[in-house]
């Protein structure tokens, strides 16, 4: 109830506004009709032309109508007919035009999907792609401080070699005597 437009109500109001027009009339003519009580119709003793022809009973003892309300009653069955077959075109016009509003937002919905795959796949791929550029680069660091200690470590065993050879120079010097040489004697000056 809630998507059909109002102007569907608006036709529908109309059309059942005429239906009840018609039973009202319909209704009205089968009854006869008593004079207002304040009003005197004067009697004329032989009509003259008649206003309208008189509603006459039927076979089936339905009244039957002048050809002016025959007329009216015609356009007013015209009139539905019509108001009926606009409504109809314009309930499948509607109906088509959701139809077309739905696929269009399916169509919208599936390119969106395919647009959020299409991004989760490259940020995937690049996601991947940096990561092994950083274990690459991780790598490479750890081979190169490797080098470098392995360098250093070379460096600190010459340093020791060095430094024991020099050594050895020199205890061999002082005859194998680890005690420090006494500090020499105070300088004498002479008296002037």
């Amino acid at each position: 109830m809630a998507d059909v437009p109002a102007w569907y109500w608006q036709v529908l109001g109309a059309v059942g506004g005429l239906g009840l027009g018609l039973f009202i009339g319909a209704v009205n003519r089968r009854k006869p009709s008593d004079p207002p009580p304040t009003q005197i119709q004067p009697r004329a003793a032989r009509p003259t032309q008649p206003a309208a022809a008189p509603v006459a009973a039927g076979a089936n003892g339905e009244p039957r109508l002048d050809a002016t309300s025959q007329r009216l009653l015609e356009r007013l069955r015209e009139a539905n007919l019509d108001l009926t077959a606009r409504l109809r075109a314009a309930t499948d016009q509607h109906a088509r035009d959701l139809l077309e509003r739905s696929q269009q937002q399916q169509a919208e919905q599936q390119r969106h999907e395919r647009q959020v795959e299409e991004l989760r796949q490259t940020h995937a791929n690049e996601l991947s792609h940096l990561m092994t550029d950083m274990v690459e680069q991780v790598d490479a660091m750890q081979r190169e401080h490797v080098v470098k200690l392995t360098a250093l470590q070379d460096e600190i065993e010459q340093l020791k070699r060095i430094s024991q050879t020099i050594v050895d120079p020199v205890t061999m010097h002082m005859g194998g005597d680890m005690r420090p040489a006494p500090p020499p004697a105070a300088p004498v000056r002479p008296r002037t």
